[in-house]
């Protein structure tokens, strides 16, 4: 394709889009959306494995300590919890006092209002730390039968809980961004299908004068492309945005999440909608053509 056509293709594929201005913009509106929805179902999907993988490589158990066992014999219990298995490589006490400040970090001053270090329901504990997260579940059944430990929580019922959640979401998402998908390429191709209406005349007569049917097709090819890449490069800034705002306030909250920075991922999710973006609109242009230009 020889510049000078292709900067004629341009013109007449962006003139279409304003001719028709109404329909563009519900063909925007819909790429837009599906594509938002892609989006947040890749920036979650990722943020999930981060979690996950951050989670896993944090090989920690914790051990809740019965509410009536005296000072006294917290060191004998902690004795016990690290000969427990050769697999504990580090048993730490964490004391009332201690328990309360780790609940503000995590979840903030305000979610713990009403209650103070003096008096508050935080137990105490023994956080422990593993040399093999392997060994998670099976250190975690031999401190339960510890006489003196009223609990035990590890990692394991984390990530099974997070994977559990994350896959219901994901497949809702998917469903939505199939139907979406779908509803986006048949509006574009109905916005390139008026674009045909309207032109006819004027396609007759190129077509009479001697135009290739490509001459005649590449500029509603290249409308549905710009239609899509307009709603995708929305929908990248949107989540882009998003994201960055969502990251700042959660990391400013709380230190129990564990979310990647947006520069860590998302030029390729961007990089990916917007090739989306561009093959729905292509599509759509295409579908039209095949269907409605007789040429």
């Amino acid at each position: 394709m020889r510049s000078r056509d292709f900067i004629y293709f341009f013109k007449e594929g962006t003139r279409n889009i304003f001719v028709n201005g109404l329909m563009s913009l519900a063909s925007v509106s819909m790429v837009l959306v599906s594509l938002f929805l892609l989006g947040i179902f890749s920036v979650f999907s990722y943020s999930v494995n981060y979690m996950v993988e951050d989670i896993k490589n944090d090989c920690e158990i914790r051990a809740y300590i019965e509410e009536d066992l005296s000072e006294q014999k917290i060191e004998p219990l902690l004795r016990r919890v690290a000969q427990s298995s050769p697999s504990v490589r580090e048993v730490t006490y964490i004391s009332k006092d201690e328990a309360y400040d780790e609940a503000v970090d995590i979840v903030g001053k305000e979610v713990v209002t009403g209650f103070s270090r003096e008096d508050h329901p935080f137990r105490r504990s023994f956080k422990v730390t593993l040399s093999n997260l392997s060994d998670n579940e099976a250190v975690a059944a031999k401190l339960a039968d510890i006489e003196g430990i009223y609990s035990v929580a590890n990692k394991q019922e984390q990530v099974d809980a997070l994977l559990k959640i994350s896959n219901l979401i994901r497949w809702i998402i998917f469903w939505l961004i199939a139907i979406l998908t779908i509803i986006a390429v048949f509006i574009i191709s109905n916005t390139v299908r008026i674009a045909l209406h309207s032109r006819r005349l004027e396609i007759n007569i190129m077509k009479y004068v001697g135009a290739t049917d490509w001459f005649v097709r590449w500029p509603f090819i290249i409308e549905g492309v710009l239609i899509g890449l307009v709603g995708a490069i929305v929908a990248v800034l949107l989540i882009w945005l998003g994201y960055d705002a969502i990251h700042a306030l959660v990391t400013a909250k709380t230190t129990a999440i564990a979310l990647p920075h947006s520069g860590d991922f998302m030029g390729m999710i961007a990089a990916g909608l917007i090739f989306a973006g561009a093959a729905m609109g292509s599509i759509g242009g295409l579908i039209t053509i095949r269907k409605h230009l007789r040429v």
